[in-house]
């Protein structure tokens, strides 16, 4: 344990809850990484993490917040750019929904691309139309950061469709299949202790994302 709130879940990443825990808020993920420390937030539910902000500056501060998509987001994240001048990345599609709570916000092309040397850019509409995944490299081992494109709910790894987005969450579903990554960590209610899992081979990511299309109804 890092600090009140931080839990170490594996090499430079870091589960922090929020400030102050109830059962409707959710967890977000902080990792430490050379080229640049990431924030993957989720705000919503009147979540903040502001005591974490020692912390988390004790080991380099927060260089960039990635959110997944708009669900995430709140003012809070201008809070942390006040306190560690670090903007908030969206998609393009997702920008102006954002920006109904964030000012200091930029968006990126709604395409897979490298939005800094560490990170990539994973489109994966379905949950939002402009929902994203994260995939980083780190210390050799390649992790996706999901936001809230799956859950674990009830005692199984799932997903939430928007009404008109079920055939494409399922396509998206099909394209982190076919992504090399070892650990896929999801933003969870802060109270749900399960928040990743182990997916080192393409036959345990086919079966996984196989089996949450299946139960979200998908396919």
């Amino acid at each position: 344990m890092a600090a009140a709130g931080m839990e170490k879940l594996g090499p430079s990443v870091f589960r922090v809850l929020p400030t102050k825990v109830t059962p409707t808020k959710y967890c977000n993920f902080f990792v430490t990484h050379p080229q640049g420390n990431l924030l993957f937030p989720c705000f919503a539910k009147g979540g903040n993490i502001d005591g974490a902000f020692d912390a988390m500056e004790a080991m380099g501060g927060v260089g960039a917040q990635l959110l997944g998509d708009m669900h995430l987001k709140s003012s809070h994240c201008d809070e942390l750019r006040e306190r560690f001048g670090t903007l908030t990345y969206c998609s393009a599609p997702e920008l102006e929904d954002v920006k109904k709570s964030v000012k200091h916000v930029k968006a990126f092309p709604f395409r897979r691309h490298r939005l800094f040397p560490h990170v990539e850019v994973i489109p994966t509409p379905g949950h939002r139309p402009g929902g994203t995944c994260y995939l980083v490299e780190l210390e050799g081992r390649r992790v996706l950061f999901a936001g809230d494109n799956v859950g674990y709910d009830a005692g199984h790894w799932t997903a939430f469709p928007s009404k008109q987005g079920k055939a494409e969450l399922l396509q998206s579903f099909s394209v982190l299949a076919a992504c090399e990554f070892d650990v896929l960590y999801a933003i969870t209610l802060a109270t749900e202790p399960v928040c990743s899992v182990r997916l080192a081979t393409a036959a345990a990511r086919e079966r996984f994302f196989r089996d949450v299309a299946a139960r979200a109804g998908l396919a």
